[in-house]
């Protein structure tokens, strides 16, 4: 799976990852800071996570506890809050919607 695909996702359908191509083409080339920056916190925390970037996590995290004003005191209550796991092995295609 590409990191492009991984950031846009928006769901399954089996084992077909679907994405969002507008958001895609618009967004693809920032990285995760600039995704942050931009209020892209769900595709921050994907690159982030997808590049296995345990400090950008943390800074995600402490940031959206200070803007949010929630008290989110680890990464993996902030991948719960926004729903994202690790990317599957399983995945064999990708429809961009």
């Amino acid at each position: 799976m590409k990191r492009e695909d991984f950031i846009f996702s928006i769901g399954y359908a089996g084992t077909t990852l679907v994405v969002d191509s507008k958001s895609q083409k618009k967004w693809t080339s920032l990285s995760c800071k600039k995704l942050l920056e931009k209020g892209l916190y769900l595709a921050a925390i994907r690159a982030a996570v997808y590049e296995n970037d345990q400090e950008m996590l943390e800074y995600i995290r402490s940031q959206y506890a200070e803007r949010a004003h929630v008290p989110v005191k680890t990464i993996d209550a902030l991948l719960r809050i926004f729903g994202v796991e690790f990317p599957s092995e399983e995945i064999q295609k990708v429809l961009k919607v």
